[in-house]
């Protein structure tokens, strides 16, 4: 065990004074006192390998300090290690709450494996959060990792946690689609005046802050929104070609009015070029006039 070092050694012997458990979470390192005040061969080996980095330990604790009774302890112990090294890995910096850790530190390992199961199945529902929150440029919200962090128990509550904002993050995803879709004429018109964008907006905001509720209705604000768009349009063109039918049959019963209203003109005969009403060539030739006192008696 070399490679664990005086250092690493007075770490273990630090915590194994405290009875503090090798497997550390989130807050300070719990305990586990004994009854005589003593430490478990047990709980010093998790110590050697989880503080101490020691890799062989198990196989010298095997041979040299592993009571007959307990044979076949060191395989089941080797198992739960690997799974709770996997764990670790696939959480990214998040810790396994208390309920993981105790029984791995008691070597409950049947309880130790349901639980590590559980804490698997959270990560792989906060894998599906992130990345549907992130290609939605969305912050995802810290409440399921201090969920899981801090379970004491099962992680029956973080699981819905995790099942609430999955089903919240669906919601926003399916406003989203809604919303930048291309949409036809009649959506497009029924669309004028309203903000299904800010709702959606409103819902990434309410999410990232842990409002799973809030982010879940103001999703369906911009769904309904989009929804409702078509038969609005269709309302609101069928209204302007009202309107202009109304409009157009105003104009044509003025111009109808107007009409009526003009004195009929009177008919003028045609007149040849260069003469008026009073000209002599116009008129019919009339008899010369004679002064009737200077016509003499007829013979």
């Amino acid at each position: 065990m070399t490679e664990v070092g005086a250092d690493r050694m007075r770490l273990v012997f630090k915590a194994a004074a405290a009875h503090q458990i090798a497997y550390a979470g989130r807050p300070a390192p719990e305990t586990l006192p004994l009854p005589d005040g003593g430490v478990d061969w047990r709980e010093f080996l998790d110590l050697l390998e989880q503080v101490g980095g020691a890799r062989d330990a198990d196989t010298l604790f095997d041979t040299w300090v592993l009571p007959p009774s307990d044979a076949g302890l060191m395989a089941q112990h080797e198992a739960a290690i690997q799974q709770y090294a996997q764990l670790l890995a696939a959480g990214r910096g998040w810790l396994p709450g208390a309920g993981v850790r105790l029984p791995l530190a008691t070597w409950d390992f049947a309880e130790a494996t349901t639980r590590v199961a559980e804490a698997q199945a959270v990560l792989q529902l906060r894998d599906r959060i992130q990345d549907q929150a992130g290609s939605l440029g969305v912050a995802a919200p810290q409440a399921l990792q201090a969920s899981y962090e801090a379970a004491t128990g099962d992680l029956a509550t973080t699981l819905a946690v995790a099942e609430d904002e999955l089903t919240t993050i669906a919601a926003i995803q399916s406003a989203h689609l809604a919303v930048v879709s291309d949409h036809d004429p009649f959506v497009s018109i029924g669309l004028l005046g309203s903000a299904p964008q800010a709702a959606l907006d409103g819902a990434g905001r309410a999410f990232a802050a842990g409002d799973d509720a809030g982010a879940r209705a103001a999703a369906g604000t911009a769904l309904t929104t989009i929804s409702a768009a078509a038969a609005l349009g269709q309302e609101r063109v069928a209204l302007i070609v009202a309107l202009l039918a109304v409009l157009l049959l105003a104009v044509a019963l003025l111009a109808g009015r107007r009409r009526r209203r003009e004195p009929r003109g009177a008919v003028v005969m045609a007149r040849p070029a260069g003469t008026l009403p009073g000209d002599a060539a116009s008129a019919a030739p009339l008899a010369p006039w004679t002064d009737p006192r200077s016509e003499e008696p007829p013979p």
